[in-house]
C-alpha cells in the first residue's frame, strides 16, 4: 500500500498530481467523502490503475480500523449491539481465518462480469505454491511462460445449496481426502454468498464456475478435476462440458437431473410451475452425457434431499435405456406379460403337484415321485 501511494498519480485539470498531495488537499474540505468515491471522481494515471482496486480495498480496511480505534468508547448497550451484529466466534471471518491458517491457504478474488468471487486456493505443496495474483510484479493476465511450471492437479470444489466454503474449516473430510492424494483444492463462494458480489441464480452459478476455470487456466493449470455436490452439479457439469482441454475428471456428488424435477418431486407440481414462471432452469443431464472426461457419480440410497425420481443417476439411466434397441429393451408391458406368464405356470405346477396319478405327469412304475417344479435331465419319454 505504501509503495503504491508513493507512486500513484491523479489527472487533475490535465496535470499529473501525486496522489498523496491530492488526498491531503481533499482532506481539508469541509464535506468528507468516502475514499473510493473521491478517487473515482478523478481518473488515475494509467500506470497506477492495475493495482488500484486491491490497494483501495486495503486502504478502506485500514481506515475502518483507525476509526474504531479513535472513536470514543460507547456505552454497554452500544457495545453489546455491535458485538451481536458482528459475531466474533463462529462468523465466516473466523472460519475463513481458521481455514487459511490450518492449511497455509491463499485468498484470491476472481473477477467476472463486473463482480468479484471470493475464493481460496489450498495447495497440496503447502506454502511453496502460490498463484500469480499474490505477486505485485505479475499482472492477472500474465503470460503462462512467466509463471511457475508445471502446475500439479487441482480440484475445483462446487458447494451444495446454501453452503459457504468457510464451513469446510470444520467439515474438512473432502479437503483432507484430496490433499492426501496430492491434489490442490480451489474453493469459492457463488455470487451472492458470503463476500462474493452479485445475486445467486443457476446462470450465475455456471458463470462463476467458468470464471474460476479461466482463472486457473491463465495460471498454468492443465489438470483440473471438478467436484460438484447437490446444486453444485450445475456448475460442475457445465465446467466439465465446456472445458474439455483441462478438465480431466468430473465428480457428480448426489446432484439432480433438472431443477424442475427436483422441485416437482420434493414439493409438488406447483413448485415446478413457479420455477418456469420465474425462468429458473437448470439441466445437468445433457452436460453430464456430453462430457468426454472421466466421470464419477456418487449416490446415497438414503438421500433425503433429492428424490430418486429427480436424481441425476435416474435420468442418465433412462437416457442410456433409450439408446437400447426396442427388441432388447425390457419395457413395462414386457414385465406385465412376464408376470402373467409366471402366474400361469404357478397354477399349472400346483395342479401337477396335486395330481393323483390320473394324468401323464404321474411317475412311471418304479420311479420315485418328484415335484413338478424339480427339473430333470434325461432321455425324453416316448409314448
Amino acid at each position: 500500500v505504501e509503495l503504491w501511494l508513493s507512486q500513484a498519480k491523479v489527472l487533475d485539470r490535465r496535470s499529473e498530481i501525486p496522489l498523496n498531495d491530492w488526498l491531503q488537499r481533499h482532506a481539508q474540505n469541509v464535506v468528507k467523502v468516502p475514499l473510493r468515491y473521491a478517487v473515482n471522481s478523478n481518473p488515475l494515471v494509467s500506470a497506477t490503475k492495475a493495482e488500484a482496486e486491491g490497494t483501495l480495498q486495503r486502504l478502506e480496511q485500514l481506515l475502518h480500523i483507525f476509526y474504531d480505534l479513535q472513536r470514543s468508547p460507547d456505552g454497554l448497550c452500544a457495545s453489546t449491539r455491535r458485538f451481536l451484529r458482528t459475531p466474533v466466534v463462529g462468523s465466516l471471518n473466523q472460519l475463513r481465518a481458521e481455514l487459511l491458517l490450518r492449511y497455509s491457504a491463499k485468498h484470491y478474488w476472481v473477477r467476472t462480469a463486473g463482480r468479484k468471487i471470493d475464493a481460496v486456493f489450498i495447495s497440496a505443496r503447502g506454502e511453496s505454491e502460490a498463484l500469480a495474483e499474490e505477486s505485485p510484479e505479475v499482472k492477472e493476465d500474465a503470460p503462462l511462460k512467466d509463471l511457475e511450471q508445471p502446475r500439479g492437479p487441482v480440484v475445483v470444489w462446487c458447494n451444495p445449496n446454501a453452503a459457504y466454503y468457510e464451513t469446510m474449516a470444520y467439515e474438512s473430510h473432502w479437503l483432507d481426502f484430496y490433499l492426501n492424494q496430492g491434489c490442490s483444492i480451489f474453493v469459492f463462494n457463488y455470487s451472492g454468498f458470503g463476500r462474493s458480489q452479485g445475486h445467486p441464480s443457476p446462470g450465475r452459478l455456471s458463470a462463476d464456475g467458468d470464471a474460476v476455470v479461466d482463472f486457473l487456466r491463465r495460471r498454468g493449470f492443465t489438470q483440473v478435476a471438478v467436484h460438484g455436490r447437490s446444486i453444485g452439479g450445475i456448475a460442475a457439469c457445465r465446467i466439465a462440458n465446456k472445458n474439455p482441454d483441462i478438465v480431466k475428471v468430473l465428480v457428480a456428488d448426489r446432484t439432480f437431473s433438472t431443477l424442475a424435477k427436483a422441485a416437482k418431486y420434493t414439493f409438488g407440481d406447483w413448485a415446478a410451475k413457479g420455477l418456469s414462471l420465474s425462468a429458473t432452469w437448470a439441466d445437468n443431464v445433457s452436460n453430464y452425457l456430453s462430457t468426454k472426461c472421466y466421470k464419477v457419480m456418487l449416490c446415497d440410497p438414503k438421500d433425503a434431499t433429492i428424490p430418486d425420481l429427480a436424481a441425476l443417476r435416474t435420468a442418465v439411466a433412462q437416457k442410456v435405456l433409450e439408446q437400447v434397441p426396442s427388441s432388447e429393451r425390457l419395457t413395462y408391458e414386457g414385465v406385465e406379460r412376464m408376470a402373467e406368464a409366471w402366474t400361469f405356470f404357478e397354477v399349472l405346477l400346483s395342479i401337477c403337484d396335486a395330481c393323483d396319478g390320473g394324468c401323464a405327469c404321474h411317475p412311471r412304475f418304479g420311479e420315485s415321485k418328484r415335484s413338478a417344479r424339480q427339473p430333470v435331465v434325461g432321455e425324453p419319454v416316448v409314448e
